[in-house]
């Protein structure tokens, strides 16, 4: 049996996949990054645009492959299993996935296969697609290691943590094991909320401490910027294997925006921590996430965030077009017309241009 993962959407969701496939592999089946015979789909459910991709994507297997089986995993489908109903769909799992591995070697049968590829050379090789559908190489030098899950912040736009659960943490010694087990070349530190994570009294600053000790060149994907205060930035610089790649959220420079977001910080304090990223680490990469087209956003609270976006010169934007997402508060507010939204995407658009 060839197995295919195909993640969409965080690196939370890739770092699971690609430990799912090394466990498989472990185990003697084949990863494979071309035709399968079982389809496992980790699904994203951030926007409207990132389900309706998962579901697209059992659409273009079936298309493709009328008998391929397909399990569903993530949060598109703890979300709502249902939309995912399809003869070829023979199990869906939401983002409880510990079950997955048991399941798949059940499904396979008693007699293994041959490992074709190592996880490294499969998986890492392959591509994974961002929410809005690009497609972009995952290169071997780097292997994403999950140390959290789940969010206690609960903004008004997120549906993540009705999903995911609260916020939770591995254990520092359990992290340090996987990067030995695995002695990978680079690492991304990844979780769906990192400034959460703790061990006991020791946070996110101190496991990059003991990460570093490893001697791997490593990153820490998405941050709110609460965390970057000059002690966390203080401690980074210190860590020599530490690359100041940042990816923030900003989602708005608005204030009013940001607190009807239930973002816990103004567009000053963003600027101050970009600041304070940039004395200390001048040939830093920032890139940050921004929500056009919030409920309420007016054209004044628009162009703040365009203004303050131009200002800064970020490395990259990501631009998400606000979407509703049923259970949030957000989405029983006054929406915006979808062509309002369209037109100021575009508009951010083009800081994106260099």
């Amino acid at each position: 049996m060839r197995i295919k993962f195909i993640t969409l959407g965080c690196k939370t969701n890739q770092a699971e996949s690609n430990k799912m496939a090394q466990e498989l592999c472990n185990n003697g089946l084949q990863v494979t990054v071309g035709e399968a015979d079982l389809y496992i789909i980790n699904t994203c459910a951030v926007t409207g645009v990132a389900e309706r991709k998962s579901r697209h994507e059992v659409s273009k297997i079936t298309r493709n492959n009328p008998d391929a089986k397909i399990i569903i995993m993530g949060c598109a489908s703890e979300n709502d299993s249902t939309q995912f109903n399809s003869d070829n769909v023979i199990k869906t799992f939401g983002t409880d996935k510990n079950g997955i591995i048991k399941y798949v070697l059940e499904t396979a049968g008693a007699t293994a296969l041959r490992i074709a590829q190592s996880t490294s050379e499969s998986m890492d090789s392959d591509v994974h697609r961002t929410l809005h559908g690009v497609v972009a190489p995952v290169t071997r030098t780097k292997t994403y290691i999950k140390i959290q899950d789940g969010c206690d912040n609960f903004c008004t736009f997120c549906i993540v943590p009705h999903l995911r659960g609260r916020a939770t943490s591995r254990p520092i010694n359990d992290i340090i094991a996987e990067i030995k087990s695995i002695s990978p070349h680079q690492i991304v530190l990844t979780g769906i909320n990192l400034t959460a994570y703790k061990d006991g009294d020791k946070n996110l600053a101190n496991l990059c401490v003991e990460v570093n000790e490893l001697g791997i060149p490593f990153e820490i994907s998405s941050l709110y910027v609460n965390i970057i205060t000059r002690t966390f930035i203080e401690k980074l610089s210190n860590c020599k294997n530490f690359q100041p790649n940042f990816h923030l959220s900003l989602q708005s420079a608005s204030n009013a925006i940001l607190k009807k977001m239930n973002r816990h910080y103004t567009s000053e304090q963003f600027e101050d921590a970009v600041n304070r990223i940039r004395q200390a680490f001048p040939t830093s990469k920032i890139s940050v996430d921004i929500i056009v087209g919030f409920p309420t956003e007016t054209d004044d609270d628009f162009m703040q965030t365009y203004d303050f976006a131009n200002k800064m010169k970020f490395d990259a934007i990501h631009i998400f077009p606000y979407s509703p997402r049923k259970g949030t508060i957000a989405a029983s507010m006054k929406q915006l017309h979808s062509k309002i939204i369209k037109e100021r995407a575009d508009k951010l658009k083009e800081l994106t241009v260099h």
